[in-house]
């Protein structure tokens, strides 16, 4: 783009008007200057014809019968007046009068400094690119096939995703068998999914094995704070698709631009967003046909998306993406170690059954951080003095990786008085002595009382399968569990602590789920009441009258009374159990599973 000129021609001409203007009005005739005295004797003779009186500074500018005109200055220009009509003359109260050009000054000045930002902005760059499309949107952002090496290979954990993006590419590598059965070949494909699955990896896959040219870009690129924009922007996008077709447009976060109308918060319209979404529109099902261009568009709030977007003709096929099961994982972990040399020891089945719940991208992340604590390790071990390095991640490094990812880094360096951590010590053992004699709850994997992130200590549990629903009895022994902290806190000290308040947030969220989600509570009944923001943010619950909300927080109450009386029970039924895991956690500060089944083989009942 040519850097805009600075317009000094212009700015220096309008000067130049301005002083030649003022030059004029000093070249005037200048009239006769009249003390006040000779200005009575004057009218009284019958010589002035007219005079024009200005109030406020008491100047006089008037005019004789002969054409002359005078001046002269008055203090009291009331009884100047009065004796000028008297004798006839004719008598004119002005208001004040300025020069055009000081009226308008401060207007021109600002103009001129409006102007002179705007410009220096737009050959400055940055901010000034306001108005400068992207590269993406000029053609230059356009990915050449054969420059694409993505393929269906490179993406795993989602294998009934890519056999339905490959049912979908069919569409498109064979369109004469499709046509001859006088199919509609479909126009977009939405990639539903949460964060982390691989949306954006399998729509460059596809674009990869269809051999198409493709243009990757986000929702937000669409919106600026100049209304129309979005809209022009929208339509040199398919423009640009137009001449390289065939060719795949990528938008990724599609919701940030196609919200449903009409449903913006705040005061005011949203104008940007929706001429930006019927462009859109417009675009992928309107009058001109757009053959030969894909759309590939990837959210994970599909609640929100416009209908118009969702309806056949437009996005026809809807593919899901969920997080990977086990087997999932595992071919994840082998995708992403191919660059990576593992200790012999490690196994991906073990370390894919320990990351329920993990995404792609967190799998990926865990990797990542496994190699770097491999790196300090070998940085330490080999002083940086050796050229040969033993570049091997081992199960500790991806135990150390796992650990701070879910519990945050360690805090050795915090200083911690011996009352604080005997109450974290007795705290983390109540929460393993609970939940080992729930039947339902997780098994234990480790509990440490060294800080972590925000937390004091931290107790973790490995579920044993992956769990797409969750039970009425695991629930309710994992609000067991969690009550254990502040059990063991009130047996052993008597007194209760603050460290118990992210557990009672946790217990207090499932229990609100399993009352008002999961239709688990007798006396709510089979009811949804789900939660919704209101018009402040303020989240309440639909639909629901006062008595029906004072017997779901009645509901949600006993839940936790509950809980908390089972975990008094198990504890004080098990205090030597309690007493056991707190002393050795006050020895050895950390103990995994197998540690913690020695002590209490050794504990009689």
């Amino acid at each position: 783009m040519q850097k805009a000129k600075f317009p000094w021609f212009w700015i220096g001409f309008l000067i130049l008007i301005l002083v030649f203007i003022d030059y004029k009005k000093m070249q005037a005739v200048k009239p006769q200057d009249l003390n006040i005295n000779q200005l009575y004797k004057d009218i009284n003779g019958g010589l002035v014809e007219k005079i024009n009186i200005d109030p406020e500074s008491g100047n006089i500018v008037g005019k004789f019968k002969d054409g002359k005109k005078f001046k002269s200055r008055v203090i009291d220009t009331g009884d100047l007046q009065s004796v000028a009509m008297e004798r006839g003359v004719e008598v004119d109260v002005l208001e004040p009068a300025f020069p055009w050009v000081y009226l308008f000054a401060p207007t021109i000045l600002f103009m001129v400094l409006l102007i002179g930002f705007w410009v220096w902005m737009l050959r400055k760059g940055g901010g000034g690119n306001i108005l400068k499309f992207p590269a993406k949107f000029q053609g230059t952002g356009l990915e050449k096939a054969a420059a694409n090496p993505t393929r269906f290979k490179d993406v795993a954990g989602c294998d009934e995703a890519i056999e339905e993006a490959k049912e979908f590419m069919k569409f498109f590598l064979y369109p004469d068998i499709f046509n001859r059965f006088g199919i509609n070949l479909p126009r977009g494909l939405l990639l539903i999914g949460p964060p982390g699955t691989g949306k954006t990896l399998l729509a460059k896959a596809i674009a990869g094995e269809a051999k198409m040219n493709f243009i990757p870009l986000s929702g937000s690129d669409f919106i600026e704070m100049f209304v129309g924009v979005g809209a022009q922007r929208v339509r040199g996008l398919f423009a640009t698709a137009r001449k390289n077709a065939p060719c795949i447009i990528f938008i990724d976060e599609i919701d940030s631009v196609a919200q449903r109308r009409g449903n913006y918060k705040g005061f005011g319209g949203h104008e940007e967003r929706e001429q930006t979404l019927n462009a859109l529109l417009a675009e992928m099902d309107g009058f001109d046909e757009n053959t030969g261009i894909l759309i590939v568009a990837a959210t994970n709030r599909p609640d929100v998306l416009d209908p118009a977007l969702r309806r056949p003709g437009r996005f026809d096929r809807e593919l899901f993406l969920s997080l990977p099961d086990v087997v999932g994982r595992e071919a994840i972990l082998k995708a992403h170690i191919k660059s990576r040399v593992l200790d012999q020891g490690i196994s991906l089945r073990n370390i894919a059954k320990m990351t329920t719940g993990f995404s792609g991208a967190d799998l990926a992340n865990l990797i990542n951080e496994a190699a770097i604590f491999a790196s300090r390790r070998l940085l330490e071990e080999e002083k940086v003095t050796k050229m040969k390095l033993n570049a091997v991640i081992t199960s500790k490094d991806f135990n150390d990786a796992f650990d701070k990812i879910l519990l945050g880094p360690e805090k050795k360096s915090r200083v911690v008085s011996e009352k604080d951590k005997m109450t974290t010590a007795y705290h983390e053992a109540g929460h393993v002595i609970a939940a080992r004699h729930c039947l339902n709850a997780d098994p234990l994997r480790k509990v440490t009382i060294i800080p972590r992130g925000r937390m004091g200590g931290a107790t973790h549990y490995l579920p044993n399968e992956d769990r797409q629903y969750y039970s009425e009895s695991y629930l309710l022994d994992h609000l067991v569990s969690m009550m254990g902290g502040r059990v063991a806190e009130v047996l052993k000290f008597n007194e209760k602590t603050s460290g118990a308040g992210h557990d009672l947030a946790q217990a207090s969220k499932i229990a609100r789920a399993m009352v008002c989600e999961f239709g688990m509570s007798e006396a709510v009944g089979k009811v949804i009441y789900s939660r919704h923001e209101s018009f402040l943010g303020n989240e309440e619950f639909l639909d629901c009258s006062p008595e029906t909300k004072a017997i779901i927080d009645q509901e949600i109450k006993r839940f936790l009374e509950e809980a908390y009386k089972r975990a008094e029970e198990i504890l004080r039924q098990h205090n030597d159990q309690l007493e056991k895991v707190a002393q050795a956690l006050l020895e050895k500060e950390t103990l995994d599973a197998e540690e913690i089944d020695t002590l209490l083989i050794e504990v009689v009942d």
